[in-house]
């Protein structure tokens, strides 16, 4: 039990970093003729190596780490429904 608690909260750790890996590639390659390529492969090399450790995190604990976040989507659309209008980006 205890094992799988460690891979689920790696795994729930790996999500926020896989979009900000993501995130930084896309930025790159808007900003057109500015693009940095030791960020882009820097991105790359992240997301490659967060999507190893979900893969070696198992198929199990990926499934509930799954569960979990869809268990959190009514939660965000309860609190975006009650925070005041904004502007997205």
């Amino acid at each position: 039990m205890f094992n799988f608690i460690i891979l689920l909260s790696t795994l729930t750790m790996l999500i926020p970093y896989l979009f900000s890996a993501a995130s930084l590639a896309i930025i790159e390659f808007n900003e057109g003729s500015k693009v940095n390529s030791r960020n882009v492969w820097l991105a790359m090399l992240a997301f490659i190596f967060c999507l190893w450790v979900v893969i070696g995190c198992g198929a199990e604990v990926v499934f509930y780490g799954f569960i979990l976040m869809m268990a959190s989507v009514p939660f965000y659309a309860f609190l975006k429904k009650q925070s005041p209008t904004q502007q997205s980006l």
